[in-house]
This record gives C-alpha cells, structure tokens and sequence, in this order.
C-alpha cells in the first residue's frame, strides 16, 4: 500500500499495482508523479502558452481543465510564450480537427467522439500530436466548437510532455476508472469527467463470441414458398415471351412426331473398328493432362494485423517520430 499525496495534503491509499498504472497515467493527465515521496504535481509548471482566437468564456473554460498542471494561458501578444496557439473556428478542413505548422504543413485528426477504444486511444480521443516548434494554428468546424477547450487541453498537454509518455497497453479498464474516481476526480473533477470511461472489462467483447445460436440475430431466411419451382409457363403479359414459349413448345413436338432427319445423331451409337473417324465423348480425359484441384478449405494467409497497442520499445519509436 502507498498514500498518494497532492499539494501536501493525503490524496489516497493505494496498492502497488494502482500506483505502477498511475505512474504511467499521471503524464498523459498533465501532471507528474514523485515516485519516492509519492507525490503528484503540475507536469507543466513553468509552461506559458500564448492563445489567440478564444472567447473569454472558453479561455476561463481551458483554464479550469488545465488548472491542476500549473500551466500559464495567455492572450496577450506581448508577452513572452513558450509557444503561441492560434485559434480559427472554421469549415475549412475534411476533418472535425486540423494544425497548420509554423512550415504550413497541414495535419488532418479525427478525434474519437466514443469512450470503446483502447485506453491509449480513448485517452486523449484518439488525439495524436507530436511537438511541433513554433507557432500553430488550430481548425474546428463550428459544429464541434463544443468540444474546443477539451481538445486543446490534450494538444497542450502532449506538447509538453509526450516524451514522458508510456505504452498504456499494461493499464485496464477497470483499475482506469478506479484512479480517475479517486485520484484524478479530487485534483481537477472538470479534467476527470472529460476522461471517465465505462468500467469495462478488457475481455468483455470475448463475451459475446460465446453466445448460442438463439442468442444470435440471425437474418431472417425467405418464406419456404419461395423456394417451390415455379411452372414453366409463359406470362400472360409478355407477348414476346409468350412467342417463344409457343415456338419451343412446337418445335419440340414436331421433332418427335415428324422427325425430318434420316439419320439422327445418336451419340450412344459404337462405330465400327474400320471407321475412320472417332466420336466425340464430353466424358473423355485428355491424356496426360494435369488437373488442378481447388480446395476451398484451404487456410488463407494473412498479414499480422497491427495491434493496437504497442509495447514499450514500439510505442517509444514510434512516439518520437517527428
């Protein structure tokens, strides 16, 4: 057991493996875990960021969510900034969300508006940036204005501290939700509510493979009279097809009634040994012919999907790719 403590006041008892997964979450919330004294602070003290394009409501509303870090928000151009944030609410880009880099490089996100995905997905809404020098530019469609302030909370936070960031392939669901009702809920409950997730077991879609038959939607099969032959008449109301219903049905008749030809083909009929010419049989092999038979249950080859989750020395790789 271990007491986390948040501005020098007791936080929380809890045991190793809480504190192991709250050692890696605590980057990914904007503050730093003091593994010796167990004590959380601000991951971004001594930050100041300039902001450009909020109202006032929103820029109070960022603050809020971003209190616990000890970040500095500005909107002020005078001031001297780490970095400046320009903000355009616009229905510009493909994408609910888009950065323009100080080298007018565009990148398109598509954040996860659903809490189902992986927790290293689902964290962050499937927000991914990687620190970018200079000032940016941030584009949101008016539809998702809402979402504004939680979005550049997460892009603040990477910024500062994406290369503290760990594969979170380690963390569960449930043991997730347990530290963000008793840790991240006493140290800022308007930053916790925007990452709360239902407390769902990792195997919990397993669940649904072991479901029986009657379990199953199945799709519903065609009354069984669709499947009985249907007549072979013509349609009443077709007068071509009816022709040729009248023209096949009397020519077949007078094929057997009045056989025109001499010699029908008989192609049951054994010729003779001296005759020079040989039948032809749809029965017969070729000769020395291979054959290729295609088995349809013959397992398929498929590429390893890319997990979702990465270990460790992958997620780091990849985390660091500029």
């Amino acid at each position: 057991m271990g007491i986390i403590y948040w501005n020098n006041k007791k936080l929380e008892d809890l045991n190793h493996g809480e504190l192991e997964q709250l050692l890696l979450l605590s980057p990914y919330w904007g503050l730093a875990l003091d593994r010796k004294q167990n004590e959380l602070f601000g991951g971004l003290k001594g930050l100041k960021i300039g902001i450009i394009g909020l109202s006032a409501n929103q820029l109070n509303r960022l603050k809020m969510l971003l209190e616990h870090t000890e970040i500095q928000l500005t909107e002020k151009l005078q001031d001297d900034c780490d970095q400046r944030l320009f903000i355009e609410v616009i229905d510009q880009y493909p994408t609910p969300l888009a950065i323009r880099t100080a080298d007018q490089k565009l990148i398109y996100i598509q954040p996860a508006l659903q809490t189902e995905l992986p927790i290293q997905r689902s964290i962050h809404k499937n927000i991914n940036v990687k620190r970018k020098s200079g000032p940016i530019t941030i584009f949101i469609p008016p539809k998702y204005e809402s979402y504004l302030c939680e979005w550049n909370a997460y892009i603040l936070i990477q910024s500062a501290l994406r290369s503290e960031f760990r594969s979170l392939s380690n963390v569960d669901r449930k043991t997730y939700s347990l530290l963000v009702r008793r840790v991240l809920m006493k140290v800022n409950p308007y930053f916790a509510k925007l990452l709360t997730i239902p407390a769902i077991e990792e195997a919990a879609p397993m669940a649904n493979r072991n479901k029986t038959e009657k379990q199953m939607n199945w799709p519903a099969f065609p009354p069984f009279d669709e499947f009985k032959t249907q007549p072979s008449t013509p349609p009443k109301s077709a007068k071509a097809s009816s022709f040729e219903y009248s023209y096949s049905t009397k020519r077949s008749q007078s094929l057997v009634k009045n056989p025109t030809n001499d010699n029908p083909i008989n192609p049951f009929k054994r010729h003779e040994a001296n005759n020079k010419t040989s039948p032809i049989s749809p029965f017969s092999r070729a000769p020395n012919k291979s054959t290729t038979v295609i088995n349809p249950f013959l397992p398929r080859r498929y590429t390893q999907p890319r997990s979702q989750e990465y270990d460790n020395s992958t997620f780091n790789r990849r985390r660091d790719e500029s």
